[in-house]
Formats: structure tokens, C-alpha cells, sequence
């Protein structure tokens, strides 16, 4: 929590548009709630999903599966079809269950995961059929708290720059001014977004 504060005040220094953002909505600092199998099976839930649309099919598994943490086993024997009639796809439905299969056959994985770097995590996760560099960074910024993540191809994140720096676009020059807290001056513009983007002028 400390660390947010001091992370808010760094960005606010080095990036004066962004800084408006943050006086504006007050940013909270939201804390993991998942382990890291859950956490994953849930973004790829929510791959090129709005947030509603994700949280809809999210609260739908945890529903059919009588639990919100999901248990590798319990993954694995449900339902194709089930999983499909809670609104995820087939594509996404035969990812999780491969994986799942992995993580049997391999219970260190995370535990091996966290002593790489970030970059080295990125470049492990993106083997997993299924994710690609958007889920590789959300859950990298996420479960594994990584600091100066930038998510590539958020739609939400593009939106946002695109609305914030207008014409004096840059996305490289603009992202390069949140380092070292790049994961932090996302969650600050998601925040943003879900409130509507109110405007900061």
C-alpha cells in the first residue's frame, strides 16, 4: 500500500496529464485476491472480453463449479459442454483444460515462474497454448506484482492514451515517462476507464 502511495506521487512528478488523472479519481489500491491458477484461468476467460462480459461468464464457472477458487481437478473432469454453456468459448475451454493437464504434471510450475525476471516470465508464459502477451503481462502485473508492465494491445489502455494525450500521441514517449511503475499507471487509467472517463481538463 505504501509502495502505491509512493508509485502515485513518482508518476505524478513525471507525467503531468496523468497526474490529472490521479487527482481526479483517487485511484484505490487493489489487492490479489486469486491464487495463480485462478487468476490465469480467469483472464483467458477474459481474452478480447469487456470487463462485464468476463465477470458474467467468471460468476457462471464459479456458479457450475460451486467454487471461486478453482481446484485443478475440479477444472479438469468438468464438463466441455458445461464450461461452454457458462459462455466460454471452445477455444478457450480446450486452453484451460490443457493447461490444467500441465500444472498436474508439473505442481512447481509457478513456483519456478517467480525465479525468473520479467521479461524471462513473459517469455515462459507465452508457451502455454492459449496466451500470448497481453495475458502473459496482466497476469504478470497481477499475481505477480510485477512493477513497470505494460500490458500491449489493451484495448481499454489505448483508448484511454488515445483520449488523454490527444494529438500529441506518442505511445512509446508516453509509456517510457511511468517507468519504473508502468503496471501501476495502467491500474490508474482501467480505474479511469471504469469510471466512465470523467474529464480531466
Amino acid at each position: 500500500m505504501t509502495e502505491f502511495v509512493n508509485a502515485l506521487k513518482i508518476l505524478k512528478q513525471n507525467d503531468l496529464n496523468l497526474g490529472k488523472v490521479i487527482d481526479l479519481i483517487k485511484p484505490e489500491y487493489q489487492k490479489k485476491e486469486d491464487d495463480d491458477f485462478t487468476s490465469l484461468v480467469k483472464i483467458i476467460i477474459g481474452q478480447q472480453l469487456s470487463n462485464s462480459a468476463a465477470k458474467t461468464i467468471i460468476t457462471r464457472v464459479e456458479n457450475y463449479l460451486g467454487e471461486k477458487t478453482f481446484n485443478l481437478k475440479t477444472i479438469e473432469s468438468a464438463s466441455n459442454k458445461n464450461l461452454r454453456l457458462c459462455g466460454i468459448s471452445n477455444a478457450k475451454v480446450n486452453y484451460i483444460k490443457s493447461f490444467s493437464e500441465t500444472l498436474i504434471q508439473t505442481p512447481k510450475y509457478f513456483t519456478n515462474l517467480r525465479k525468473n525476471n520479467a521479461d524471462q516470465i513473459l517469455t515462459e508464459l507465452c508457451k502455454i497454448k492459449g496466451v500470448g502477451i497481453w495475458t502473459a503481462s496482466i497476469f504478470a502485473m497481477g499475481s505477480l506484482n510485477h512493477k513497470n508492465i505494460f500490458p500491449y494491445g489493451d484495448v481499454s489502455l489505448n483508448k484511454a492514451i488515445k483520449v488523454i494525450y490527444k494529438e500529441d500521441l506518442n505511445q512509446e514517449e508516453v509509456i517510457s515517462k511511468w517507468s519504473p511503475y508502468k503496471s501501476y499507471a495502467c491500474r490508474v487509467l482501467w480505474q479511469w476507464v471504469d469510471k466512465g472517463m470523467p474529464n480531466i481538463s
